[in-house]
């Protein structure tokens, strides 16, 4: 029988164009001159975009990109079978390649796919007149993405990028998207090396932006905190007097953005900052909900309420608040509006579900699916949700190696040790590499707490769950995505 959760693709591989546009226009896009083109091949419609050959939809052009470990140009003729009607392809692949292309359907010539499906994505972006928001930071993109989402959503035509399509390949194939008959468009945009923001910003061009945070994450590739904030910060690279900034002003680097000289509207939110112009007060958990007030212009804003906890969310739809307030969006509007934004799936989602136990018995369990990534920020946070809805029960951490922290690596894993005996952890099971640093220093410091050490078998940590569940257990599933601990999840909760 199915599980009660399914893998979820997290990666989108198409987009969905709502201009009026041609092959014609995409060749000018990428000032080509194709004259061998008839011209009823010349106005066929591109509704849609792929890089992947399997999702090829109504008149799809299919863009192939080299991977890490397989060339999309491999799969031209296949994205042609299937519907394709047209492809881009770079000279070296049709030089060698010359007699095995189709020639029914038109495949052209281009010096690097990538760059063109930026430059495609560019020129549609120059033809819209509405204003773009750019989302970055640590941690929280997602969530605070879907939180503006819904809020904005209430009052304009809004497009987003799904899911976590927040890279050089998501960010281009979310732009196909966009057309006038938006008021606005959301972007998240996640960078992991140096010069990717860069890239990123050229591509979106945001005239709204918010960090939501500066934190550890990616510390393998961009070294240091500050390295970290610079790169974020160059979200606002393109912008004018006319742009607006709104930061977290709880975050220790993003708070001294407002005190420079910016030739931009810098806007800030926070708990903890008295001086940030939006600020939550009297916060308080009610089930598994959070209500909160909050106070902007001197105006208090009560009973705002959020379907989840834990005070990184309320920090998360401030920032949606925030431009909701900007936006002149009626306060009810608001209200109503942070209620429908339900967690998605991976990321701090609560669940109560039936599983079967060593003795095949169905038994009640809470779930909190926190899949999707792992940093030290995020792994905190999460263990403080466990903390509380786990209170009078027996709590259990299934933690997996949090990747990408570089030579921080084994002094972060050590202190996510701390975070586990703060969140009053009663069974601890560490698996990958890395968490053996987080066992070592629970077997050291409390010795009161049972921990457990695995390597990536997921077989052996399944039989292992199910030998130790016991009705009324709450359970957290948390790491990075590398370490794949969905599919653990998931089996595990499969009858």
């Amino acid at each position: 029988m199915r599980g009660y959760y399914e893998p979820v693709n997290y990666y989108v591989l198409d987009g969905r164009c709502m201009l009026n546009i041609t092959i014609k226009d995409i060749l000018n896009f990428l000032k080509i001159e194709k004259k061998d083109l008839s011209e009823k091949e010349l106005l066929t419609k591109i509704k849609n975009i792929s890089v992947n050959s399997k999702i090829i939809k109504e008149n799809t052009m299919f863009v192939p990109l080299k991977g890490k470990k397989t060339d999309g140009h491999n799969y031209i003729e296949e994205a042609l079978e299937n519907g394709a009607v047209m492809s881009l392809a770079e000279k070296q692949f049709l030089i060698n390649n010359e007699n095995k292309i189709s020639k029914n359907r038109p495949v052209i010539e281009v010096e690097d796919t990538f760059e063109s499906l930026r430059n495609i994505s560019k020129a549609i972006r120059s033809k819209f007149k509405g204003n773009v928001i750019g989302i970055t930071g640590s941690t929280g993109k997602t969530t605070t993405k879907e939180y503006i989402y819904h809020v904005l959503s209430s009052k304009f035509n809004v497009l987003k990028n799904k899911g976590n399509a927040n890279g050089q390949i998501g960010v281009p194939l979310t732009l196909f998207g966009l057309n006038n008959n938006f008021d606005l468009a959301i972007l998240e945009m996640g960078i992991s090396q140096f010069n990717e923001m860069d890239i990123l910003s050229d591509l979106v061009r945001p005239n709204i932006a918010v960090i939501t945070n500066i934190g550890y994450s990616h510390l393998k590739y961009l070294k240091t905190l500050d390295n970290i904030f610079k790169e974020k910060f160059k979200i606002t690279k393109n912008f004018d007097k006319g742009s607006v900034l709104v930061l977290n002003g709880d975050d220790v680097y993003l708070r001294k953005i407002k005190k420079l000289k910016l030739p931009f509207k810098v806007l800030t939110f926070g708990i903890e900052n008295l001086e940030s112009d939006l600020r939550a007060c009297d916060i308080r958990t009610i089930n598994n909900e959070t209500k909160f007030n909050a106070v902007f212009n001197n105006i208090e804003y009560k009973d705002l309420i959020i379907p989840t906890i834990g005070k990184h969310n309320v920090l998360n739809s401030l920032a949606a608040i925030l431009l909701g307030l900007y936006f002149n969006i009626d306060e009810k509007l608001i209200k109503k509006s942070l209620m429908r934004c339900v967690p998605v799936t991976g990321r701090q989602c609560i669940e109560e579900v039936k599983v079967l136990n060593k003795n095949d018995k169905l038994i009640n369990v809470t779930i909190i699916d926190d899949c999707y990534n792992a940093n030290p920020d995020s792994m905190q946070a999460a263990l403080c949700t466990l903390k509380y809805i786990g209170k009078n029960k027996r709590k259990i951490a299934i933690l997996a190696d949090m990747l990408e922290q570089g030579i921080y690596s084994r002094e972060l894993h050590e202190k996510l040790g701390k975070y586990v005996i703060d969140a009053e952890v009663d069974i601890l099971l560490c698996i990958g590499r890395f968490t053996e640093y987080t066992y070592n220093f629970i077997k050291e410091y409390n010795n009161n707490l049972k921990a457990y050490k695995f390597d990536k078998t997921n077989r052996e940590v399944i039989s292992f769950l199910k030998n130790i569940i016991e009705d009324e257990d709450v359970l957290l599933f948390k790491g990075s995505l590398g370490m794949n601990l969905r599919n653990i999840l998931v089996e595990f909760t499969a009858i």
